[in-house]
């Protein structure tokens, strides 16, 4: 019996002490809801500044996927135009044609082609100055250079004559990166671009050294 009334009056405790706790846990509650309220209505809020701006998309970024995640300030300098930057040969000429008439730089680019291919490249030449090819075929005849290709650079544009370097990249045995650089002048005769000129002014450092 007097085990049973121990064990009652234990429960009874435990239930005034919980009862006790959750009546503490919502005074607390209640408090703090009392605070954050009393704080909202004493305090000042400004507007809020481009509400929608986490809803908008960025600008996109031309050949960047727009599943890419880029910062604001990638997306800023990405959005910036730049001037495109041609390659250069050391101490020598930029490769920006981009000043060149089409029609001169496809007779350039046809001229070497068929000097390559030991094909007729007299057709792109001025018939007033052959004497000119006739030199320079002979000049590399006593040089005995083969040509493998070439690349243009940027030319010199003056009195309606374009004077252009030319890099003639040659065979060679060795494998050493072996050119010759000249200068290819041309200008318009009856409507159309010839070249009328060579002019050698450059050997690859291996050639020199040969």
């Amino acid at each position: 019996m007097i085990r049973i009334f121990s064990a009652g009056i234990l429960i009874v405790a435990l239930f005034v002490s919980c009862a006790a706790s959750f009546e503490e846990s919502e005074a607390k509650d209640d408090t703090l809801k009392n605070s954050v309220e009393n704080f909202e209505r004493t305090s000042l809020w400004s507007n809020e500044i481009e509400a929608d701006i986490l809803k908008e998309k960025l600008p996109a970024v031309k050949k960047i996927s727009p599943k890419t995640i880029l910062s604001p300030a990638s997306v800023a300098l990405a959005s910036v135009d730049s001037k495109t930057v041609f390659p250069n040969f050391k101490d020598s000429f930029s490769l920006d044609v981009s000043s060149i008439d089409k029609n001169a730089l496809k007779i350039l680019d046809s001229f070497f082609y068929s000097l390559e291919s030991n094909a007729d490249c007299e057709k792109y030449f001025e018939t007033e100055n052959l004497y000119s090819l006739v030199i320079f075929l002979h000049d590399f005849s006593e040089m005995k250079l083969n040509i493998l290709n070439h690349v243009a650079g940027e030319p010199f544009f003056s009195d309606g004559i374009y004077q252009c370097p030319v890099r003639i990249f040659l065979k060679t045995n060795d494998k050493k990166n072996s050119s010759v650089d000249i200068y290819a002048y041309l200008k318009k005769t009856n409507q159309e671009w010839k070249i009328f000129q060579l002019e050698i002014f450059s050997l690859n450092k291996n050639l020199q050294e040969e």
